[in-house]
């Protein structure tokens, strides 16, 4: 064997050996940036409906601003392509026809709809579905709104 055949076979193992460690290096610092965002959560648990951008945005309103008091636990999305897919270190558990069983394996307490176009049949069929499980359903809504003047803003002492 020459030299230069060695020094090649050299190469292809430092270049798998360093491809192995960078993957390995981004799944730690994602498994361990996933575990203290749970650490630190704390509220009711919840399920999000909708595990699109809008969910996307609610789990990291809900995980950053502890006095919202709800803890995301997972998401419901009937969008077969999304199931067991990990939306901001929260997994997409399943389908909406799976919410009862949902609701009892996580003790869930509350359900967000997290979609903006959602239609007033969905919106009832929810509704119905949450009273059933005895949960309280919440919508969430983003505007931006013009400010004309300067409002007055009242403060409560918590």
């Amino acid at each position: 064997m020459e030299l230069s055949d060695y020094l090649k076979i050299v190469r292809r193992r430092w270049t798998l050996i360093a491809f192995c460690l960078l993957v390995a290096s981004r799944g730690a610092t994602s498994s361990i940036d996933v575990y203290l965002r749970k650490r630190r959560a704390v509220g009711k648990p919840a399920l999000i409906y909708g595990a699109g951008r809008g969910g996307a945005l609610l789990v990291r309103e809900l995980l950053q601003n502890r006095d919202i008091g709800i803890l995301p636990i997972g998401f419901i999305d009937d969008d077969a392509r999304k199931q067991n897919l990990l939306i901001d270190g929260i997994p997409v558990l399943g389908a909406i026809t799976s919410l009862g069983a949902l609701i009892s394996r996580h003790q869930v307490s509350e359900l967000l709809i997290a979609i903006r176009d959602i239609d007033a049949g969905q919106l009832e069929d929810l509704l119905k579905r949450a009273h059933d499980h005895g949960v309280t359903l919440h919508r969430m809504r983003f505007s931006i709104d013009e400010v004309r003047g300067v409002p007055t803003v009242i403060r409560r002492e918590r």
